[in-house]
């Protein structure tokens, strides 16, 4: 059978079942542009722990750039604020879609601190990311150049 080779299920069954909830240090491994269902502008990402227990342990989310609500928009700037990304960042890029593309990448390789938590979405425990704050390791995140890797 292709693919299920070196499987060990009893150590992904655990893995699929642990929620975690806290504060970890992360670093953005992968950032893309995209769009909701409803046609918004959204950054996808996938966010790895770094140091500390959970060590690798990887975060997906999704920060979404609602326009049309001043209180949204202050909330997706606050998130790139911590990623270093502030106002100096933005007033480089570009509009549109190539813009969103430009702030993905630049995000890879970038530092934050993520404040964990679990909600439910139809019906299943999923952990969710309450807030995103400025690096306690230095670097980028605090406005440094990505790390090379």
């Amino acid at each position: 059978m292709s693919g299920a080779e070196g499987l060990n299920f009893a150590d992904l069954y655990k893995e699929a079942k642990t929620m975690l909830t806290g504060t970890f240090d992360v670093i953005f491994t992968d950032v893309t542009a995209a769009q909701t269902a409803n046609g918004k502008p959204m950054l996808k990402y996938k966010a790895s722990a770094e140091g500390g227990p959970h060590h690798g342990h990887t975060f997906y989310g999704n920060i979404t750039i609602s326009a049309e609500n001043q209180a949204a928009l202050r909330i997706f700037f606050s998130q790139m604020e911590a990623i270093g990304l502030g106002a100096q960042f933005m007033s480089t890029v570009p509009p549109g879609p190539v813009g969103l593309e430009t702030i993905a990448q630049t995000m890879i390789g970038r530092r934050a601190v993520f404040e964990v938590d679990t909600h439910q979405w139809q019906g299943v425990d999923r952990e969710s990311v309450k807030a995103i704050k400025p690096s306690r390791l230095g670097g980028p995140g605090a406005g440094g150049p990505p790390i090379a890797g």
